[in-house]
């Protein structure tokens, strides 16, 4: 049954918000899921999980209800957080845009019935991702934003690419509000819209700056040093970069946290004694993970899609006080001091043995310990979430778009 009072500790300044996320809720705890959460602070807040499920997906949403934590409708998740999710419709075979377009026009009279069981009026509708741009065209919300979160198009190629990148083009056109998670980001939205903020991305600091934080077993039976990454490991990593690492630093082991994409290309990475893939662990578990590494990496290809990016890892790897080695970034340029960056494969090697040696000055390396968790506690969602509040009570009246 829908609770739509639970609504106790809100502003006086009153807003609900649909929230078409880039991923389910309950997925890996991204930009997405942690804004929903810090907007549920003051707002009342409906979470749409995806209607675009792969093959495996919507035979597991479909078929395996009773057993899966996904139900179709409306739940309660957290004071003033409401999650929908929607009757599988079509499995979202090779991501064709008709099959995603059905599933749009499918979905959205389940979330009218689900706006008006809350009683949701006046409300914003908060887009996260262009391939939900339908759901602009179908739903009367008085304010559309847009959060960018990522170079969306670059991650496909071909008529794919050119078909989103239009389909993002018409929502920022659409769009009331716009918010970039980079400084690149941002400078594409403003050729479309003029009323864009930038707010980068966080971490959710008590999770990762609190006493308490141990080491998981599963790491201390590894072999020392070891050098991780925590996150998707997917097609935008540098899998031949990787391997040279492990193959240069034999002696130590590098571990490779989080869900593995079927394409990403692994099988000469994981064929390496000293590489272990640990798979996806609960966020709540990812600070002991990373407080086990004794360098952190951020390996990632260079091109369109990753030099958008500000990388959440980066600023939970500081929370931890480790010593980072990246790909060079531009979001990650302004923070050259307490990381290592390299614009090149050679360079990264090397910049891995200087990470490992960085201990071997103790007093410098407590003072960088010091300064990457200061960093970190400026950059914590709770922050970002004001910020967008702010703007939201600000913007709360859309603005008036040519020929109105």
């Amino acid at each position: 049954m829908i609770d739509a009072k639970a609504e106790v500790g809100l502003s006086s300044n009153r807003l609900d918000i649909v929230y078409v996320g880039a991923d389910d809720l309950d997925g890996l705890f991204q930009r997405s899921q942690a804004i929903a959460f810090e907007l549920a602070r003051s707002f009342r807040v409906l979470h749409v999980n995806s209607p675009f499920r792969s093959v495996p997906g919507y035979l597991r949403h479909r078929f395996l209800r009773k057993t899966s934590p996904a139900r179709p409708g409306v739940g309660l998740v957290a004071k003033n957080l409401w999650t929908l999710d929607f009757f599988p419709a079509v499995p979202n075979y090779a991501n064709f845009p008709w099959v995603k377009s059905l599933n749009l026009r499918i979905a959205a009279p389940q979330l009218h019935r689900a706006i008006r069981a809350l009683n949701f009026k006046d409300y914003v509708l908060w887009i996260g991702t262009p391939w939900a741009a339908g759901l602009a065209k179908s739903v009367a919300a008085a304010c559309v934003c847009y959060d960018c979160m990522d170079n969306f198009p670059a991650f496909y190629r071909g008529r794919l690419r050119d078909y989103l990148a239009e389909a993002e083009n018409q929502l920022l056109s659409r769009s009331d509000l716009v918010f970039a998670s980079s400084e690149e980001l941002y400078t594409k939205c403003r050729k479309v819209n003029a009323n864009v903020h930038l707010v980068r991305n966080g971490l959710m600091l008590d999770r990762f700056v609190r006493d308490g934080i141990s080491t998981p077993a599963e790491l201390e039976r590894l072999r020392r040093p070891i050098l991780g990454y925590s996150g998707y490991i997917a097609h935008w990593l540098d899998m031949e970069l990787l391997r040279e690492v492990a193959l240069r630093y034999s002696r130590c082991s590098l571990v490779m946290l989080g869900p593995v994409d079927a394409r990403a290309p692994v099988g000469r990475l994981s064929a390496l004694s000293n590489v272990h893939f640990l798979g996806m662990k609960p966020h709540s578990e990812v600070p002991g993970y990373i407080c086990g590494f004794d360098v952190c990496l951020i390996p990632f290809q260079r091109n369109d899609l990753t030099t958008a990016v500000n990388p959440v890892k980066f600023y939970e790897y500081c929370a931890l006080g480790r010593p980072t080695v990246s790909v060079t970034l531009p979001e990650l340029e302004r923070y050259k001091d307490l990381c290592y960056l390299a614009n090149s494969q050679e360079q990264f090697l090397r910049a891995v043995g200087v990470a490992l040696r960085e201990r071997e000055n103790r007093d410098d390396a407590n003072r960088l310990v010091l300064r990457r968790r200061r960093l970190a506690e400026e950059n914590s969602w709770e922050t970002r979430g004001r910020q967008l509040e702010a703007i939201l009570l600000t913007r709360r009246r859309p603005r008036e778009r040519a020929g109105s």
